[in-house]
């Protein structure tokens, strides 16, 4: 949510039309910035939770509609509470996953006949490009 470089101010979710009109807003925002998409929507469970509902007239949920714009698809985080939301621009020029310790195996003894071992490893989202990021706040 820090390294957001942009920001839409959220409207009442529990309408069924404000959701996508939202998502379209903050992929307008990305779009004038010079990032074309796809782009991917992230959200709290509160917010997740609005998009299943079925739009006025539409006959489909509120999610499958924003799906279309937000082709990189929609996820659920318990990172992000109450009405807090990204879209990101997605691409390997915007972000990428960095290896921090490459996977290891450590033995940690044995119980009885059993062996146990540990497995580790450490990843990072790295974001190269803070204005591929869209915050949605309510």
């Amino acid at each position: 949510m820090e390294a957001a470089d942009k920001q839409v101010k959220l409207g009442d979710w529990s309408a069924p039309d404000v959701p996508l009109a939202d998502v379209v807003a903050a992929t307008e925002a990305l779009f004038t910035g010079g990032l074309v998409g796809p782009y991917a929507l992230v959200l709290s469970p509160v917010l997740h939770g609005q998009t299943l509902k079925v739009s006025r007239g539409m006959g489909r949920t509120v999610g499958h509609l924003i799906k279309e714009i937000a082709d990189g698809g929609i996820y659920r985080t318990q990172l992000l509470s109450g009405s807090q939301g990204l879209v990101l621009a997605l691409g390997a020029h915007n972000f990428d996953l960095v290896i921090g310790q490459d996977l290891i195996a450590a033995y940690e003894g044995n119980e009885g006949l059993d062996h146990a071992f540990s497995v580790l490893e450490t990843l990072a989202l790295r974001v190269k490009r803070p204005g591929a990021i869209c915050r949605l706040e309510g």
